[in-house]
């Protein structure tokens, strides 16, 4: 399928299936430990810190995809489905009853980075391609021709100074596509961006880094902490308490057979 083709396919199927709040998001506080707030709880950066999933949008969680599928249906290697979303999925209800996988999560970036592992080698002849859409299904950033030598290898790819910045509250689709067993293969994706309370954000200013990742992380806001964690593998393989913390974090994507793998992968440039 061409490829132009198939981010129009992919954009109109996405508006079809859900219609977005733009109502905005504020990042919310957990002062409480005892497991009674929405989604995962899980422990990060040895600090007492939990993943704490926020409550999704008015309008419903949103549909994506985290794991490799291809756009005809096929590329049904197991290598292919096991390029991943580096992103909370949960399995929702939609209002007709049907089940469907969302995968959504928050940012207080007006230009966070998105992350991917990648199970194989992306060579110059059949390039990986990113796309972030605005809620009204346009393009606002697109990067092309992304190459990785590593295999496998995980990825970020910031969303440059150059590019809109995200507002707050507003929803923003995303599409990571790859080739793979001769097929286009991609995930997809939500992000919203948050406000945080001034209290929080001072918080998180006077932190060191693993405890920036933990502040986040324990507020819902997914990105970021990941972020944070990515980018001290990416600089400071060796750094232990760096590895505790991306282990522990990455274990709320329930990766399945793949964890392990997915883990200990090393954080790679784009190129």
């Amino acid at each position: 399928m061409n490829a132009s083709k198939f981010w129009l396919k992919s954009a109109a199927i996405a508006a079809v299936v859900l219609v977005l709040s733009a109502a905005p998001a504020v990042a919310q506080r957990y002062e409480s430990s005892s497991g009674d707030a929405p989604g995962a709880d899980r422990a990060i950066g040895g600090g007492g810190h939990r993943y704490r999933a926020p409550l999704p949008p008015e309008a419903g969680a949103p549909a994506g995809r985290p794991f490799g599928g291809a756009s005809r249906g096929s590329g049904d290697l197991p290598i292919c489905q096991s390029l991943a979303a580096l992103v909370p999925s949960t399995r929702e209800v939609g209002r007709n009853g049907r089940e469907y996988t969302s995968v959504w999560a928050l940012t207080a970036a007006a230009h966070p980075t998105f992350w991917f592992y990648v199970p194989y080698a992306i060579t110059g002849d059949e390039p990986a391609e990113f796309v972030l859409f605005d809620d009204q299904r346009r393009i606002i950033y697109r990067k092309q021709n992304i190459v990785l030598s590593n295999e496998p290898g995980i990825i970020g790819i910031a969303l440059p100074e150059t590019a809109p910045a995200l507002e707050v509250g507003r929803m923003y689709r995303w599409n990571f596509q790859t080739q793979c067993g001769g097929e286009v293969v991609f995930v997809e994706g939500w992000i919203q961006r948050a406000a945080l309370d001034a209290e929080l954000t001072a918080e998180i200013d006077r932190a060191l880094p693993l405890d920036q990742a933990a502040l986040y992380a324990e507020n819902g806001i997914w990105y970021d902490a990941l972020t944070l964690l990515g980018n001290l593998r990416r600089e400071d393989p060796d750094n232990l308490d760096g590895l505790d913390a991306w282990m522990e974090l990455l274990e709320v994507l329930e990766l399945g057979k793949d964890e392990e793998e997915v883990v200990l992968t090393p954080v790679v440039p784009v190129e």
